[in-house]
C-alpha cells in the first residue's frame, strides 16, 4: 500500500451521498443497510448535527474511499425510532412479504440486543467515545485502508480522542476477523452482551 497518496479528511453532510453509497455496499448485513439509503442519509444527517461527534475519511487519488464515525449511538437511535419507526416497520414488513428470512432475523437480533444491552450495559459511555462504525468501499478492502483510517484518525485528532478515557467499539462475536482487526489496532477486550463484543483503546499518551 502506498500511503504517499493517502490522507485523512474530516467530513461533513456534504459528504452524506457518498459515504452513504460506501456504507450500504460494503456493510449490507447491516440492518440501517437492509432497511435502505434513506435511514442510512437520515442517520447521517443526525449524526452530522452533533456537535461532539466526530466523522473522517479516507481520501485515495482525490476520491473518498472509506469513512471511519465516532460519536454516540444511543442518541442517534432513540431520535430515529422517533421519527422513523414507519419507515422500519415498513421495511421490516417488506421483507416479511418476499419471505427474506434472513433479513427478517436482523430485525430480531438487534431489537434482543437493544433490550439487553439497555438492561445489562452500565456506564459504558461514562467519558468515553463510541467508534460507531468503519467502512471501506468493497474494491479497495484487505489493502489495510482501515488500520490506516484508525491510527491515522486518532493521531491526527489527538486533542479531540485524550478528551476521553477510551474508544469503544462493538462487533458481532460472529465474526473473529473483525475481532482481530481491532486487536490489530491496540483494541483490547472487554465484556460480552448478547452476540456481540465490546472491545475498548485506551486513549493514553503509550498508544500514540
Amino acid at each position: 500500500m502506498n500511503i504517499a497518496n493517502l490522507k485523512i479528511i474530516l467530513l461533513s453532510k456534504k459528504n452524506i451521498d457518498v459515504i452513504e453509497k460506501i456504507w450500504r455496499k460494503s456493510l449490507s448485513n447491516n440492518l440501517k443497510a437492509i432497511i435502505g439509503s434513506q435511514l442510512i442519509k437520515y442517520y447521517l444527517q443526525i449524526f452530522f448535527s452533533q456537535k461532539k461527534n466526530l466523522g473522517l475519511g479516507i481520501v485515495k487519488s482525490n476520491k473518498i474511499v472509506g469513512f471511519i464515525l465516532f460519536g454516540n449511538d444511543t442518541k442517534i437511535l432513540q431520535k430515529i425510532l422517533k421519527e422513523k419507526i414507519i419507515l422500519i416497520i415498513c421495511s421490516f414488513v417488506s421483507n416479511l412479504i418476499r419471505l427474506k428470512f434472513k433479513k427478517l432475523i436482523n430485525y430480531f437480533d438487534v431489537i434482543f440486543f437493544l433490550i439487553i444491552e439497555k438492561i445489562k450495559k452500565k456506564n459504558i459511555l461514562q467519558n468515553n467515545i463510541e467508534l460507531l462504525i468503519i467502512a471501506v468501499k468493497k474494491d479497495k478492502q484487505n489493502q489495510g485502508l482501515g488500520s490506516f483510517l484508525i491510527k491515522n484518525s486518532i493521531l491526527k485528532y489527538k486533542k479531540y480522542f485524550t478528551s476521553y478515557n477510551n474508544i469503544i467499539v462493538k462487533t458481532l462475536s460472529s465474526t473473529p476477523e473483525n475481532i482481530l482487526f481491532y486487536q490489530k489496532n491496540n483494541f483490547v477486550i472487554k465484556y460480552k452482551i448478547f452476540k456481540r463484543v465490546y472491545l475498548q483503546f485506551k486513549t493514553s499518551k503509550e498508544n500514540y
